[in-house]
């Protein structure tokens, strides 16, 4: 679809491949300066339009975190001994204590623990998205085609996004950007 050179990303035809589009962003022209990546919050403000060469990574693109503020469930404390955990198990009230039947009890002497289970915050959707980015490898190197590039989600600049994390992926520091 399109001409040679064009890729469909986030629903808008852009010229070029990511890594050109930061090219042109972060000055590849000699003797520019670099331009840190940023976060930008998406918004429907009437006339308002997402900078031709930002990224949206929200929910229903492949960088979307599927952790969700207020749908996302999380016990504490956690069955390792840590604060929180994600709960795992669906159908739990939240704000209630439930029992958690460990594997190594027996019929006649199980094992249970209280968990309170409770709605996550917004730093702990992201700290889950950061642990599922270490967990798969894929994932984490395909995160390097962002680097350099602004990214777009929906989340307020002054709370915690997962475009951070993946700006953070994106661009370890001491790393220089550009050419």
């Amino acid at each position: 679809m399109g001409s040679p050179g064009t890729a469909l990303h986030g629903g808008v035809l852009a010229r070029g491949s990511l890594r050109q589009r930061a090219g042109r962003r972060l000055g590849a022209l000699p003797g520019a300066g670099t331009v840190s990546p940023q976060r930008i919050q998406r918004r429907r403000t009437k006339g308002w339009r997402m900078p031709e060469d930002a990224v949206y990574v929200g929910r229903g693109t492949r960088w979307g975190n599927p952790y969700r503020v207020g749908y996302t469930q999380v016990r504490m404390p956690a069955l390792d001994g840590s604060e929180w955990e994600l709960e795992g198990r669906g159908g739990k009230t939240s704000g209630q204590r439930h029992p958690f039947h460990h594997p190594g009890g027996t019929f006649e002497k199980p094992i249970i623990s209280l968990h309170q289970v409770e709605d996550a915050t917004a730093e702990q959707c992201v700290e889950l998205y950061r642990r599922l980015l270490a967990s798969r490898t894929a994932m984490r190197l395909n995160a390097r085609a962002l680097a350099g590039t602004d990214l777009a989600c929906w989340c307020p600049l002054d709370q915690p996004c997962h475009a951070d994390v993946l700006i953070a992926l994106a661009n370890p520091p001491g790393e220089r950007q550009g050419p």
